[in-house]
């Protein structure tokens, strides 16, 4: 068992554990990434993502809210109102570090990162260096769930029902496909090629690429 004291004022919610090996990363509220052993749960490393800032509660608040993504040995991670981050998944150790402000979780490729700031932009990062790559702001006017990667393409959920589809080069749109009425607030899926994606009214979506 791991615990420890929140601030005053948090976002609502809370980040996944995730498994990676023998750890458990877990973001945490005032926001810094927590690796724990898998076995005992003792304290592996703790990596600062975000220091508060400000006078009031309300500005200091820099939760790690989305879930960390851990792609070929670095974890992936960004908090609110503070900065989206590269650590080392066995060291602790943060390689780089943007300011940046989101409440979801990010997605990696083998050249990119993916996330989704507070104000529904949608940002690709250098996966090594974390400068910008590019920046789509076509769907700034609906809320958007987590990004998944799928091949040369990045899946967003959005909050008028649509499964979104753009290229992970350039951020371009290339596709929408309406699943339902309600809400896309989980990343979409995949699992052995095909693409499930929930709504929060409970429709179920399950896509693949056609075939050539």
């Amino acid at each position: 068992m791991h615990d420890r004291t929140p601030p005053v004022l948090t976002l609502r919610g809370t980040s996944s554990p995730i498994i990676a090996r023998d750890l458990v990363l877990v973001g945490q509220d005032g926001g810094s990434l927590v690796a724990l052993q898998l076995n005992d749960g003792s304290v592996a490393w703790e990596a600062e993502i975000a220091a508060p800032r400000g006078r009031t509660e309300l500005e200091r608040m820099v939760d790690i809210k989305g879930d960390p993504v851990v792609y070929r040995g670095d974890v992936y991670v960004g908090a609110y109102q503070g900065r989206i981050a590269s650590v080392g998944l066995y060291t602790g150790r943060v390689g780089w570090t943007r300011e940046f402000s989101t409440y979801l979780g990010a997605a990696a490729d083998p050249e990119r990162v993916f996330s989704v700031d507070d104000r529904s932009r949608i940002w690709a990062f250098d996966r090594f260096s974390g400068g910008a790559i590019w920046r789509q702001e076509d769907l700034s006017q609906v809320n958007l769930s987590p990004p998944t990667v799928y091949g040369d393409y990045l899946l967003v959920g959005d909050s008028a029902g649509y499964l979104n589809w753009l290229s992970v080069r350039d951020g371009s749109l290339q596709d929408r496909v309406r699943v339902g009425r309600q809400a896309i607030a989980e990343a979409p899926l995949v699992v052995n090629g095909r693409i499930y994606v929930l709504t929060s009214g409970g429709n179920l979506g399950v896509y693949r690429l056609a075939e050539d």
